[in-house]
């Protein structure tokens, strides 16, 4: 097999303490012994209440906005501590910032066109991202030193995954999903079940599924490639996620909804159509039990998953 990748060179406050002794007074520059002893030295009372809490931001409030890219943006990533996001650009840029503040931590300039996708490895150490440079490209997270680049694919790549255990990475495009070994490249099969390639790719929380688009939603083994189920109750599909439990499936559509169903039978589960115009992005809360739907409505919206 010839190859299809290259590795890159050598990415409280304190509290005081009385200690037996009568204290100190501090008065501009003089240390003057007091003459009382500590005995007589009263601490002050202990509040009979904590500090009111901080309230809450309310939903929907605007609590960071970054401005480092000079261009539009088309991918976004949490870290998996939830500390930093990664964002990817037309600008060909990867740029690592601070959740909370927006602070800006790294730029990563290896690739020279649009970058479409970006993915944190499941330890958070590294960051994989994908381009119409035809690469998918990994790097230290930290350092932005490239690891490796993988020129797997013959055209450009705007979907991928990290598997759950971090061994394997899914990369998708406008010819074909690729599965490979994220610590040396080397492919491990082509997945052909799409003819002209995929634009979303997910892969099952416990590792054994993944799920991609193009118009059609597909389910296929990720260890070998077999289709399991062609999705057959939803045409136009743009984005796909698991369900956190691995056992249902939502995707969004150019027909405006966005549904939820069975991911290994196929079954309808619920539609949702509260969108006015086409759904672009869908992902699961954590608990499984919420799904928030992104449109090209301008609108997110938060809805019960069933």
């Amino acid at each position: 097999m010839p190859d299809v990748f290259e590795l890159s060179p050598q990415g409280v406050s304190r509290r005081q303490v009385l200690a037996g002794l009568a204290g100190l007074a501090v008065t501009g520059s003089t240390i003057t012994w007091l003459e009382s002893c500590a005995s007589v030295l009263t601490p002050p009372p202990l509040p009979t209440s904590p500090p009111s809490p901080r309230p809450s931001p309310a939903p929907g409030s605007m609590l960071v906005t970054y401005g480092g890219h000079r261009h539009f943006v088309y991918a976004v990533a949490w870290s998996p501590d939830g500390k930093r996001v990664a964002s990817g650009s037309y600008d060909t840029t990867v740029q690592v910032w601070e959740a909370n503040t927006g602070n800006r931590l790294l730029v990563y300039t290896g690739h020279h066109d649009i970058v479409f996708a970006v993915a944190w490895s499941p330890d958070g150490k590294h960051i994989a991202s994908a381009s119409q440079d035809q690469t998918v490209q990994i790097w230290e997270a930290t350092s932005g030193r490239t690891l490796l680049t993988y020129h797997g694919h013959a055209n450009t790549v705007d979907a991928l995954a990290w598997a759950p255990n971090g061994l394997s990475i899914v990369s998708g495009g406008y010819d074909t999903a690729q599965v490979w070994e994220a610590e040396g490249g080397t492919l491990l099969f082509i997945y052909r079940g799409q003819p002209g390639g995929v634009d979303s790719l997910a892969w099952a929380p416990d590792g054994r599924d993944i799920v991609s688009s193009n118009g059609t939603a597909q389910v296929w083994d990720a260890s070998n490639g077999q289709t399991l189920l062609t999705y057959h109750g939803q045409k136009g599909i743009d984005a796909i996620a698991w369900s956190p439990d691995s056992k249902r499936i939502v995707s969004g559509s150019s027909d405006k909804t966005a549904q939820v169903w069975d991911a290994t039978s196929g079954n309808p589960l619920l539609t949702y159509r509260g969108h006015t115009d086409m759904v672009y992005a869908v992902a699961w809360s954590p608990d499984g039990s919420r799904v928030a739907s992104g449109s090209a409505d301008q609108t997110v919206q938060v809805w019960v998953a069933g």
